[in-house]
């Protein structure tokens, strides 16, 4: 666990260690006007994780995975998601990368941030991660949640994914932004997010 905690810490350094003058208008901007919500709607092992620290460190309140509310997803009910959003300021994991379009709609004005990485390191990861362990929403978005023997089904949703929310947002730049974490972009977060 500890070694959970100090390899965290470093992850987190790291970050602080790459903040420059955008990151502080950013966040003097947080703390001088209402907070605008901020949805992270990349997959699962995209950096989910490391987007929702940083985002606590910026005064955020985050809200992370949400499985047990998979029946209402899986019916299609997204009111108790809208409700849960109110309580919070941003969001990250499942299931709130499937509901960026019902959020959109929901909170005018927020901000949405795709995590992405390569495909096979994210395939790999989530190999590794989840091995043959599913979730009813890893069911719900690849059919068989288990990524073990489900490689191209997993490869087929994360690409379809990302070109579906960077088709959503391709006129929205302001309110859009793609990060890499795998690639060494840090926070990344910059002045179109300040506005």
């Amino acid at each position: 666990m500890n070694r959970f905690y100090n390899r965290k810490g470093k992850i987190i350094l790291k970050l602080l260690s790459k903040l420059n003058k955008t990151i502080f208008l950013f966040f003097i901007n947080y703390i001088l006007m209402k907070k605008i919500k901020i949805f992270g709607i990349g997959l699962h092992k995209t950096g989910t994780s490391t987007l929702a620290s940083a985002l606590h460190i910026l005064g955020y309140k985050v809200c992370g995975e949400q499985n047990g509310l998979h029946q209402d997803l899986i019916n299609g009910n997204i009111a108790p998601f809208i409700k849960l959003a109110h309580q919070y300021d941003a969001f990250e994991d499942d299931p709130w990368h499937l509901l960026y379009k019902e959020m959109d709609a929901a909170f005018p004005n927020s901000k949405f941030i795709l995590t992405e990485r390569d495909v096979d390191s994210w395939y790999k990861s989530c190999l590794n991660h989840f091995y043959k362990d599913s979730t009813p929403i890893r069911d719900f978005i690849y059919g068989d949640g288990r990524p073990k023997d489900n490689e191209a089904k997993f490869k087929s949703v994360y690409l379809e994914h990302v070109n579906k929310v960077k088709n959503y947002f391709k006129d929205r730049p302001d309110d859009f932004l793609i990060i890499n974490f795998t690639e060494g972009e840090g926070w990344g977060l910059d002045v179109r997010f300040a506005h």
